[in-house]
C-alpha cells in the first residue's frame, strides 16, 4: 500500500508541476495578449487556483515531514 500512495503523489506532483509550467510560460501569457474580459476572467481564475494548489501542497509537504506541526498528533 506505501507504494502505492508513493506512486499516486509522485503523478500528482507531476501534473501539478507540468500544469504549472504550461500555465506559466504559455496559457496564462496568452490570454493576457489577447485582453478581453472574456479572457482576462480565467486567466484571473487560473492564476488563483494555482496559488491556492500551491499553498495546499507547502502545507501537506509540511504536515508530511512534521506531523506534530500545527497541534496534530
Amino acid at each position: 500500500m506505501p507504494r502505492i500512495k508513493s506512486l499516486l503523489i509522485f503523478a500528482l506532483f507531476a501534473l501539478y508541476t507540468g500544469l504549472t509550467v504550461a500555465w506559466t510560460w504559455w496559457l496564462a501569457p496568452e490570454l493576457m495578449r489577447i485582453s478581453t474580459t472574456k479572457t482576462l476572467l480565467p486567466a484571473l481564475a487560473g492564476s488563483g487556483f494555482l496559488a491556492f494548489a500551491t499553498y495546499g501542497l507547502i502545507i501537506y509537504i509540511i504536515k508530511t515531514a512534521r506531523p506534530t506541526a500545527g497541534g496534530g498528533r
